[in-house]
């Protein structure tokens, strides 16, 4: 039911809601990225529902003459494989059942003889055994290579030898993480690849956990030592983040972890339910599923032919080094071209620092490595090489903050409660009191009403070049002037010469005026330039201040201003502030990275602040993004436990100084 108040009377409206239809996909994925006439074939299959997460189906696969090929079912997360002997021209289908006796029929693509190759690997014993698979009547051709690497490191290259069905790795030689095999011929054109994952124990490190007490009361001193060493108990130095949480309020993340995010989830596209499921010893069958996964959200096919006729693909973005801002500008009567050639500025506005570049043939900018903190904000222009406006600029999207819309705040209620306002409240408190067997009482304030606005800041809209050492007009001048408009306030100014429609900086050289009318000055109206065809867009009342910057400190605004520059501040909350709609200019705050922020830890050194009466509800009772683990291999740290009695729970991340990852899950006793 949506209930709306309209022009005082409350309206009600019952809108139906469809169920979403419940439904099932399945995706086939041929190991090594082809399905292979006349040999045994391995066929990964992942099966989702409607909301995007994984459905359990079983299923068989038979040919269009009703012959039964295989049978298979689900073994991890809507995932397993089954294996095939296909025939040559002989159409096969797949008929899947999920878990609500839903059935749906699915054709894999026809085998035809093509003499294609795919890569296929077993693991057996910390062994793995690579061999070729190949259509029913093809020879291998010769200059075949194999290349192993992981993470852009090269770990084997060798030309393949024909005479052996396999080649055979040692787990010990590969790092951990997703490691790539990719069989090309002798021009390096990709023929097949296969994706697997080692699970190399050397490359992680053992984190040790003690505190100085089995367990604690309300308001005691923890002290904890963090012991890193490598599989040989050696010491190891590095850096990990801190994270101590109350099991009464927070339970602890099992689906992501340090080893998931940066050896997992990020060689992997799409979504990775559960991915910390792979890196637990509690599963035996986890390394088996996590090759199902390999197999299926690791599956990639290459085309042969159109590699063979050098139809090359070429990536869309440029590799990203650092943070960049990039854009377009467009140009023309209807400001429809690409600007070549035209400048671009970049401007911090809160920092006064400013980059300059020129668009690309294609009107195309980018200002790359760059480096600023969030809510930085930024402003990018662009005029003609002749230094016109008329010019459109764009910046690019992906760049700039996500909108500021805030979720709407959901509280789960008792269906059998009465439906009042203040239901979810009293329940908030009713577990607030309970909460650590406090028994003090929680008052709820009246509301509060603010009557006055907060004293504004002087400084908080003037520009960054503004300085006292400026020829400056006060609002309370231009009030005294009684202008009719912003050109005749700006020709009552001094220092200011208004011919036509243009407004120019007046200098005194020699006990003379000369009026430089050749150029016009740079005017910047809370920060943004206009052009003085724009002035009587504004209202003068809504002025606060002008001033006129002249002489060496143009320098700073760049060469917009080589004949000085007017800066108009605006009054706060006046109509025309800010210029609604400048084609040239646009203002910006992408994401930048997060300034340090000290995580609060309350200290109960003395008895006073033993006893204080103030509740400590903590449910983060201590974070630290940077402890350091000294080259002994340890790192100390202490905080003191807040009033509840549940236990903590403890996830310590991070990585040493020659790269091995750091985790670790522990109990602190209450």
């Amino acid at each position: 039911m949506l209930e709306y108040n309209l022009n005082g009377a409350v309206q009600k409206e019952f809108i139906n809601i469809p169920k979403q239809k419940v439904d099932f996909d399945v995706s086939f994925f041929p190991e090594g990225g082809n399905l292979l006439a006349g040999a045994v074939n391995r066929v990964a299959f992942k099966a989702i529902n409607s909301s995007g997460l994984s459905e359990d189906i079983s299923g068989y696969v038979i040919t269009s003459v009703g012959d039964t090929l295989a049978d298979f079912s689900s073994q991890h997360l809507g995932m397993g494989s089954f294996a095939i002997l296909p025939e040559i021209n002989k159409t096969i289908f797949v008929v899947c059942k999920n878990a609500l006796n839903q059935q749906k029929r699915f054709y894999l693509p026809a085998v035809t003889v093509d003499n294609k190759m795919s890569l296929r690997t077993d693991w057996w014993k910390d062994k793995l055994y690579v061999s070729v698979n190949k259509s029913s009547g093809t020879d291998l051709p010769d200059n075949l290579s194999l290349i192993v690497h992981c993470r852009g490191m090269l770990i084997y290259t060798e030309k393949w030898d024909k005479r052996k069905e396999m080649v055979l790795f040692d787990r010990k030689i590969f790092p951990a993480g997703v490691i790539q095999l990719l069989l090309v011929d002798e021009n390096n054109h990709p023929i097949s690849e296969r994706l697997v994952f080692n699970t190399n124990m050397n490359d992680l490190a053992k984190v040790a956990f003690s505190t100085n007490k089995p367990s604690y009361t309300k308001r005691e001193n923890v002290r904890v030592e963090i012991l890193v060493t490598d599989n040989n108990n050696k010491p190891l130095e590095g850096r990990v983040s801190v994270s101590v949480t109350d099991d009464g309020d927070i339970k602890p993340d099992n689906c992501m972890n340090i080893f998931s995010s940066l050896l997992l989830t990020s060689e992997l596209k799409g979504y990775i339910e559960s991915p910390a499921y792979y890196f637990t010893d509690k599963d035996p069958n986890a390394l088996k599923n996590l090759d199902l996964l390999m197999m299926t959200q690791g599956w990639r096919r290459y085309n042969v032919e159109k590699i063979l006729k050098k139809d090359f693909e070429s990536p869309k973005c440029p590799v990203e080094l650092g943070q960049q801002i990039s854009g377009s500008v467009k140009s023309g009567f209807s400001l429809n071209k690409p600007a070549d050639n035209y400048p671009v500025t970049l401007l911090a506005i809160d920092y006064g620092k400013m980059m300059e570049m020129q668009t690309d043939h294609n009107g195309r900018f980018v200002f790359s490595n760059l480096i600023f903190p969030e809510n930085t904000r930024l402003l990018v222009q662009s005029k003609s090489p002749k230094g016109s406006s008329h010019v459109k600029v764009s910046v690019d999207s992906t760049y700039c903050s996500p909108s500021g819309d805030l979720l709407p705040i959901l509280s789960k209620r008792n269906p059998n409660a009465s439906n009042t306002a203040n239901n979810s409240d009293d329940e908030y408190f009713a577990m607030m009191s309970k909460k650590g067997n406090m028994r003090q009482k929680i008052h709820l304030l009246e509301q509060v009403v603010v009557t006055a606005s907060a004293q504004a800041d002087d400084n908080d809209t003037k520009h960054w070049a503004s300085s006292g050492f400026n020829q400056t007009v006060t609002s309370e001048q231009i009030e005294k002037m009684h202008p009719t408009s912003m050109l005749n306030l700006l020709m009552m100014t001094p220092g200011l010469t208004v011919s036509g429609e243009n407004v120019y900086i007046t200098r005194y050289q020699s006990g003379k005026i000369h009026s430089e009318e050749s150029s016009a000055p740079l005017i910047l109206v809370d920060g943004f330039e206009i052009t003085s065809d724009m002035l009587d867009t504004y209202m003068p009342e809504d002025v606060e201040e002008i001033e006129i910057v002249k002489g060496a400190q143009t320098t700073i605004l760049g060469p917009s201003a080589i004949s000085g520059a007017i800066l108009i501040t605006m009054k706060k909350g006046a109509k025309h502030s800010r210029p609604l709609d400048i084609d040239n200019v646009k203002f910006i705050t992408p994401l930048g990275y997060q300034v340090t922020k000290e995580f609060y830890s309350p200290c109960y050194e003395t008895e006073e602040q033993q006893k204080q009466r103030t509740i400590d509800t903590r449910t983060t009772v201590y974070w630290n993004p940077d402890v350091s683990i000294s080259s002994d291999g340890k790192g100390l740290l202490n905080f003191y436990s807040s009033d509840s009695s549940s236990d903590y729970s403890v996830v310590i991340e991070g990585i040493t100084s020659d790269g091995k990852l750091v985790y670790g899950k522990f109990k602190i006793r209450r």
